[in-house]
């Protein structure tokens, strides 16, 4: 009964607390390490706090436990999403970052080559 309570309590709470969920399930994941609602709903916390390693590896694992198991496949879909979003957005971002530096003042190899340096003489005096 101890592990209902803070499962149930996150669904409700999901989008607004996304860190006291993900330490909810965890408790509950101490105590059953095969809980897939609780592996769920930790992966849907970490969709929310865009940590896409985690909420990944905790659905492969409920889906290890639970194959079936088809809210589960949802939110691998959902997460399969999501990831396509951040990389075609960070795609954007340095596209446009690189382009921008593109337009700028060319490379001038002359100006920035190093000098070629004299060899250092030992001084004997020092």
């Amino acid at each position: 009964m101890v592990a209902v309570f803070p499962i149930a309590y996150s669904t409700q709470n999901l989008q607004t607390q996304g860190y006291k969920i993900e330490k909810l399930c965890t408790k509950v994941l101490e105590i059953d390490s095969k809980n897939v609602k609780a592996l769920y709903r930790r992966a849907q916390a970490y969709i929310n706090l865009v940590d896409l390693d985690l909420a990944e590896f905790d659905i492969k694992k409920a889906l290890e436990i639970d194959p079936a198991n088809r809210d589960v496949k949802l939110e691998y879909k959902v997460l399969k999403e999501k990831v396509k979003e951040i990389n075609k957005k960070d795609a954007q971002f340095y596209g446009n970052m690189f382009a921008k530096l593109n337009k700028l003042e060319p490379f001038d190899t002359e100006k920035t080559a190093p000098k070629e340096e004299e060899p250092m003489s030992v001084d004997s005096k020092a």
